[in-house]
């Protein structure tokens, strides 16, 4: 903007102002900013509910999981709570008298990766349970890369390997090792931590020499579960078919060897949709598969299956 049409803007639309001195305008612009601005003049300041709101929004994108660049301001909202979150688990950890840990490393169908780390401690005279951190291991996965990224976050928010107690792992020689175990790697942090064999992954391990009635209902399972999903169209009318019923749950579940309890997920959703299922499968006229469904009501297997906790 040039000073001569500046000059000319204040004489001809504010002639009562052009006699005042720089200050009167210098005062004028900082008043502006105030009402405007926030501390740092930087960003435009939001009133406590507008902000309130805004947060509470990019909390229900996180909780739909959609991409959080549907806007920047939604990933920064985003971004802040979970930092937010960390902090407060991180000073939890730091105030309980000692705490244990619990990781685990897999990699999924697209080759990727990913280090969950989750922490048991005591607050306010309670047990509590959170995620810790997760990470992507960005070349190999093996004790010495495990321990890096838990040594560098323990480093980085001053936690204490003293009041480290427990340290819970799968079966893995990475993890289990006598001589280059990762929890060997942290008994030399501190001689005194207890290394478990985590029981949930026993109990995968023990799924895979199911009985032969249990083998029998879960190879039925899952070929149902197959006919419905392996066709887009039938997914679709299943879709329809849970929604005109009023369903809690409008598809089913796949499962996965990647992670633990998959196929309890998978025959829980299937045990959850079972009339619709049969309801399914008399439509499409799966009169065979419809039977034998019927006949050996897998059901009531999965509810054993659930209480002896096989899957």
């Amino acid at each position: 903007m040039r000073p001569n049409r500046l000059l000319r803007h204040l004489s001809t639309k504010h002639a009562s102002l052009k006699d005042k001195p720089k200050e009167f305008f210098a005062a004028k612009s900082k008043n502006l900013k105030r009402m405007k601005l926030d501390s740092t003049g930087s960003a435009a300041q939001s009133s406590l509910k507008v902000l309130e709101a805004s947060y509470e929004l990019s909390l229900i994108i996180a909780k739909e999981k959609k991409s959080h660049t549907i806007d920047n301001t939604v990933k920064r909202r985003i971004d802040d709570m979970a930092k937010n979150i960390k902090n407060q688990v991180v000073d939890a950890i730091k105030k309980s008298p000692f705490f244990a840990i619990q990781l685990d490393e897999s990699t999924d169908i697209a080759q990727c990766s990913l280090l969950l780390v989750y922490v048991r401690y005591i607050e306010n005279e309670r047990m509590k349970d959170e995620l810790m951190f997760s990470t992507e291991p960005l070349t190999t996965t093996k004790a010495v890369d495990v321990m890096e990224a838990v040594s560098d976050f323990f480093k980085k928010h001053e936690l204490s390997w003293q009041k480290l107690i427990g340290v819970c792992t799968d079966g893995a020689p990475s993890m289990l090792g006598s001589r280059s175990g990762f929890v060997q790697l942290v008994k030399e942090k501190n001689a005194d931590v207890v290394g478990i064999h985590c029981f949930i992954h026993r109990q995968a391990l023990a799924a895979k020499t199911l009985p032969n009635e249990l083998n029998a209902v879960l190879k039925l399972c899952i070929k149902v579960v197959n006919y419905v999903k392996n066709s887009a169209l039938n997914t679709r009318l299943f879709k329809i078919l849970c929604e005109d019923l009023g369903s809690d749950h409008k598809t089913l579940l796949f499962h996965t060897e990647v992670r633990w309890l998959s196929k309890g997920n998978m025959l829980g959703r299937l045990f959850e949709l079972r009339d619709e299922v049969i309801t399914f499968l008399a439509q499409q006229k799966q009169n065979e598969l419809s039977a034998e469904f019927k006949k050996k009501k897998p059901w009531n297997q999965v509810i054993l299956a659930y209480f002896i906790r096989l899957f």
